[in-house]
């Protein structure tokens, strides 16, 4: 048996991480010659991860990075730790049952933020509790990594001591995949050349059931009306009127509600409020796990997204769908050839015409959906299976090309 480490959201998890998890788990077992334990360590206590619960050090993980007031006493204590020689006398005490781990991987998101080295969170989790583990012998793949940036523009990082933290980043990984094109664009103009591939989410579930007789099946919506920023510490603002959007949604009820089913799918208790305010007697679901996106997947005909780990794990499932927002989020629906939108240009018109084409051609998007599935799963599982090997096997060095 050999022993992987999941660089975890096991505090306050939200079904994203635990899609990309399931997704990667998937592809870890499929290639594996040997049975896999998975072993969860919490990315957000990155010191507990490393020295344990009873260490003192795990204390720090307790200091918070948000608001800015409470962060301005944790920010100087933790940036200590970042630094020499305080950061090698601390890596002296990493628990040894680390280094009996094959691996660890960090399955990702939309790290690649301006203002990213502002966020000390952002920063322990990327350069130290992966600088320890790789002091372990741990190989960190780093998976998945994406962008947050204002949609359509430049693939560039506002602030500058952004970009010597991502090369930092990059260098303590032994792999790093990204999900999107502006991250694959960024990480590039530093000199690094990584593969994109598209987010696991896509890989979480099965095939769905297809849906034969239309009076069976089901439109998913989930709305949002805002679109929080990936990091406390982001500088890009996006401020964008959902008002056409709104109305769209509000347009798609009243033109198939009589064919379809209506069913939002919420991930928080204002998606629930919002979608009662929307249509007070339409069905209302909460998907907490991969079982709960399986069954709003069997007969869905197509689906409206704000949220791109609700797009995603539908589109694998083989269901067509549109994705609105206001970032290159979105770009890791488009990767997979999901149709995206702006929200402030998701017209009722737009939505509505989408719909229908979607439906029309929603067989051969279907087939294109899984067939893409698999050829995701299969570039996984080549990327991955090299770092599959027992502890005291020769250790791959960096796959990141500089």
């Amino acid at each position: 048996m050999i022993s992987v480490g999941l660089l975890s959201r096991l505090h306050n998890p939200n079904i994203g991480h635990t899609l990309m998890h399931v997704g990667i788990e998937r592809v870890v077992r499929s290639v594996s010659t040997e049975p896999v334990e998975f072993v969860h360590l919490e990315q957000h206590e990155p010191m507990r991860s490393l020295f344990g619960d009873r260490h003192f050090l795990s204390l720090i993980d307790q200091l918070p990075d948000w608001p800015p007031h409470r962060a301005a006493v944790a920010r100087p204590i933790k940036n200590l730790f970042l630094r020499e020689p305080l950061r090698s006398w601390s890596m002296r005490h990493v628990l040894s049952d680390l280094s009996d781990l094959t691996a660890a991987i960090a399955v990702g998101g939309p790290n690649l933020i301006s203002g990213m080295s502002l966020s000390s969170q952002i920063k322990m989790m990327m350069l130290y509790l992966h600088d320890g583990l790789g002091r372990a012998g741990v190989p960190v793949l780093n998976l998945s990594v994406g962008s947050c940036l204002p949609f359509g523009s430049e693939a560039k990082l506002s602030c500058p001591t952004d970009v010597e933290m991502v090369k930092q980043a990059l260098d303590l990984c032994a792999l790093t995949t990204v999900r999107d094109p502006q991250a694959q664009l960024l990480l590039r103009s530093y000199g690094y050349e990584v593969p994109m591939v598209p987010c696991p989410v896509f890989l979480s579930l099965d095939d769905a059931a297809r849906s034969l007789d239309d009076r069976r099946g089901r439109i998913i919506i989930n709305f949002m009306d805002r679109w929080p920023l990936s990091e406390a510490h982001q500088i890009d603002r996006v401020d964008a009127d959902p008002t056409q959007w709104r109305s769209a949604v509000q347009r798609v009820i009243q033109m198939y509600s009589n064919r379809y089913e209506i069913v939002f799918s919420c991930h928080n208790r204002l998606e629930i409020e919002l979608a009662r305010g929307i249509d007070p007697v339409a069905r209302i679901e909460v998907p907490t796990t991969a079982d709960d996106y399986r069954r709003l997947a069997e007969g869905a005909v197509v689906y409206l997204a704000g949220r791109i780990h609700c797009a995603l794990p539908l589109a694998g499932a083989g269901v067509p769908g549109l994705v609105v927002g206001t970032d290159t989020r979105m770009n890791s629906c488009a990767a997979v050839g999901i149709s995206v939108r702006h929200v402030e240009a998701a017209t009722p018109e737009f939505v509505t015409n989408e719909i229908d084409r979607l439906i029309a051609e929603r067989q051969n998007e279907r087939e294109r959906l899984l067939h893409l599935k698999h050829e995701v799963f299969g570039s996984y599982a080549e990327l991955i299976r090299p770092y599959l090997r027992r502890q005291g096997s020769q250790r791959l060095p960096a796959a990141n090309a500089r």
